[in-house]
């Protein structure tokens, strides 16, 4: 079940904190709503040589229009439960694009 949470980003001074659930293996990669008061993203890539990781950085960084060297994993590099730290020129815009798109996935599940 999805609930709606806004917890799962986070602004702080020159950057974004943000929360995933994440699927590997999974059909393709896509958003999937929110989870347990985190973004969920499934990831066709499977969690094997740090390809899932590789592939959710990537994701992220065109979601928000950002380089992948401005994305890195802060915490859950082995789990499906991470943290990522985005650095971003504007964290405030990059915070309203992951809300707006979560807002979008809750709409359209509905």
């Amino acid at each position: 079940m999805q609930e709606t949470g806004g917890d799962f980003v986070e602004c702080h001074g020159a950057g974004v904190t943000l929360r995933l659930n994440v699927q590997p293996c999974a059909s393709r990669t896509e958003w999937s709503g929110v989870h347990e008061g985190r973004l969920k993203l499934r990831l066709a890539a499977p969690p094997v040589d740090d390809r899932a990781n590789r592939e959710c950085v990537a994701f992220v960084a065109k979601t928000l229009g950002l380089a992948k060297s401005k994305i890195r994993i802060a915490r859950g590099h082995t789990s499906r439960q991470k943290t990522l730290v985005i650095a971003s020129a504007t964290p405030e815009a990059s915070e309203a694009r992951l809300r707006t798109l979560a807002a979008e996935l809750e709409s359209a599940s509905a």
